[in-house]
This record gives structure tokens, C-alpha cells and sequence, in this order.
């Protein structure tokens, strides 16, 4: 049955076996060129998807587009293949694409990019498709984006519409962005309600989730020169290790040596030592990216393995983009290696 993890995952198993081994990366780096890379795309699981996009497009933009509709299709695939609770659970996942896609294409036309632009660094691997995300890409404001959404039946909205006004009079995407994100958080913990092992798994990442955007938020708003009944309002419930106390602390260099004492023993008491905010956040986001790839050696019996398996999926077109982009724009071989994920 599509409900029982032992199917689902023998499934996964199976389509997890045509991951591109971590050497794989170092021979694709040596290539001599993107049309050489391109060549060998076919050969690593691509090859419909890149012929697919050569009806439209050539060079680095087709490639970008057959990775895109290759990781659409694999989560189209994982769905098709569940239904029941492992459905909802991998879902919860799933939407998070839709966030950041949401986000992206926001921003995008908040600063006024071109469509083009904004659409190469979406990923339609969540409820919202290539065709989905290229409708909202053609609204011209927030207002029709929100509406859109509405027609179709997306959670996301509510959470829009509800600050679009206040966007509109002040330019300011932050609230906006907040209200994305505690909607999907909340809606996250909701749907993962129960006590089976995958419920409670979900549960916990959702709260770790809450956890390292409540600390990310904090140091960044230190350095904002804001009030700080201000800065107390980007805290979201939910989470474990930082609760509203712990928020506070970090909020204020003074009262950094509280918050260590707060955090010891945490995953976050080894980041108040770094002062360099984004070097913090690419850590962070690195470190957690690694601790949900590692769950694909989790329960074999639970909804582990499929989180695992999704996010070796992500990383494996995160570095495929980057050895075509680099490729595309001549950056040097050893350069793109140390940006690549592998774990």
C-alpha cells in the first residue's frame, strides 16, 4: 500500500541509487567546456529534460531549465507514490519549495528584476510547477499575485494578502516575509499533529526549522538600528531552543553572555563565538542541510528516508547548477569545488 513506509522507501531506495556519486562531481569539473557538461548530463539521468529544453532555450538556460523539470518531476514522482499520512508528512517538505519560491519571486519584483532573472533561481519541486510559478511571475504586483494564489486554492494566500497593504505603503518586505514564514510553520506543526515516530520526527525539524530562523533573525537584528518593541515582533513561537527569553538575549550584544549560558549544549552555542553574520547563516544552513541529508539513513520504516533522499536530490541540482554556471561564466574549477555540498 502507498500509506506503508516500507514500499514508499523501497521505492525511494530505488530512485535514490541514480544520484550522482560525490567523484562524479570532480570529472564533470574537469570537463573542457558547458556544451562538453551539457553532453554528459545525458548520461547522468537528464538527458529527456535537456532535450526537452533545447526546444526553447540553448547554453546555460536550457541546461538550468532540464534541472529544474528534473527535480519537478522526481518530488512529482515520491507524491504519486503515497497517499494517507506519509502524503501530508512529505507535503510539509514539499511546500517548503513553494515558500521559497513565493519569497524569490517577491523579492524579485520588489527590486524590480527582470522575469527572466528571477525565474533562474526558482525550483519547482513543491505544490506550485513550472507553469504555476511562471504565472505569478506575469502579475504585475502583489496584489495579483495574492489573488492568484487565492484562485487556486494555496495556503499562501492568507498570509500574503494579509500584508500586502502594509507593503504597499512602506516598501518594506520584512513583515511580509514574517508573515510567509510563521503561516508555513504553524501550518507545518498543524499537519504533523500525532504521536506515530514519522509525526514526531517531522514535528521536531519543523521546530529546529523555527529555531534557526528565531536565531538568524536575532543577530541580523542587532545589527538593526531599530526599537527594540520592534525587533521582538520577528520572534516565532514554536520552537525548542530558542524561546522568546533566548530571543531577547540575543538581541543585544550586552547580553550575549546570558544567551551562551542559555545555548550550552545546543546546536547554536557553537555559532555566538563568529562575527560575521552571513558567514553565519551559510554555516548554519549548511549544517542542517547535512543533518536532513543524513536522515536518509534514518528509520527505514519511517518518513526518514524519504527527507533524506530529498534533499540529496536538492544538493545534487544545487551542484549541477554550479558547475554550469561556473563553466558558463569561466570561474576557475578549484572555486566552484569549494562552494559544491558534498557530505
Amino acid at each position: 500500500m502507498p500509506s506503508d513506509y516500507g514500499y514508499i522507501n523501497a521505492r525511494v531506495k530505488g530512485i535514490h541509487s541514480r544520484l550522482i556519486p560525490e567523484n562524479r562531481y570532480l570529472e564533470l569539473l574537469a570537463l573542457p567546456s558547458l556544451s562538453s557538461f551539457a553532453e554528459a548530463l545525458s548520461g547522468l539521468g537528464y538527458g529527456k529534460e535537456y532535450q526537452e529544453a533545447l526546444s526553447r532555450h540553448t547554453g546555460l538556460k536550457a541546461i538550468e531549465e532540464a534541472l529544474a523539470r528534473n527535480l519537478q518531476s522526481t518530488t512529482r514522482k515520491i507524491l504519486k507514490m503515497t497517499e494517507g499520512k506519509p502524503k501530508t508528512l512529505i507535503s510539509i517538505f514539499l511546500k517548503q519549495w513553494d515558500l521559497y519560491n513565493l519569497k524569490t519571486i517577491v523579492r524579485g519584483k520588489h527590486k524590480q528584476r527582470p522575469e527572466e532573472e528571477i525565474l533562474a533561481q526558482l525550483l519547482p519541486a513543491g505544490e506550485l510547477g513550472e507553469l504555476f510559478l511562471s504565472e505569478l511571475l506575469r502579475q504585475p504586483n502583489l496584489n495579483a499575485i495574492a489573488d492568484t494564489l487565492a484562485s487556486w486554492g494555496h495556503p499562501f494566500a492568507l498570509p500574503l494578502t494579509q500584508q500586502v497593504e502594509n507593503y504597499e505603503k512602506s516598501k518594506d518586505l520584512s513583515r511580509l516575509e514574517f508573515n510567509l514564514d510563521h503561516y508555513y510553520f504553524q501550518w507545518g506543526v498543524e499537519k504533523s499533529r500525532g504521536w506515530s515516530y514519522s509525526e514526531r520526527e517531522v514535528r521536531k525539524l519543523i521546530q529546529k526549522e523555527i529555531d534557526i530562523l528565531n536565531f538568524k533573525t536575532a543577530l541580523k537584528l542587532r545589527e538593526e538600528d531599530l526599537e527594540f518593541t520592534q525587533k521582538v515582533q520577528y520572534f516565532l513561537s514554536g520552537g525548542r531552543e530558542i524561546p522568546y527569553a533566548v530571543f531577547i538575549s540575543l538581541l543585544d550584544v550586552r547580553t550575549l553572555t546570558k544567551a551562551r549560558y542559555q545555548l550550552q549544549g545546543t546546536f547554536f552555542s557553537q555559532f555566538l563565538k563568529r562575527s560575521s553574520t552571513s558567514e553565519l547563516d551559510e554555516k548554519i544552513s549548511l549544517l542542517f542541510n547535512h543533518f536532513l541529508c543524513q536522515l536518509y539513513r534514518g528509520d527505514p520504516l519511517s518518513v526518514d528516508v524519504v527527507i533524506g533522499f530529498l534533499y540529496q536530490k536538492y544538493n545534487e541540482i544545487i551542484n549541477l547548477r554550479l558547475i554550469a554556471r561556473g563553466k558558463a561564466f569561466n570561474i576557475p574549477a578549484e572555486k566552484i569545488q569549494e562552494e559544491l555540498r558534498l557530505f
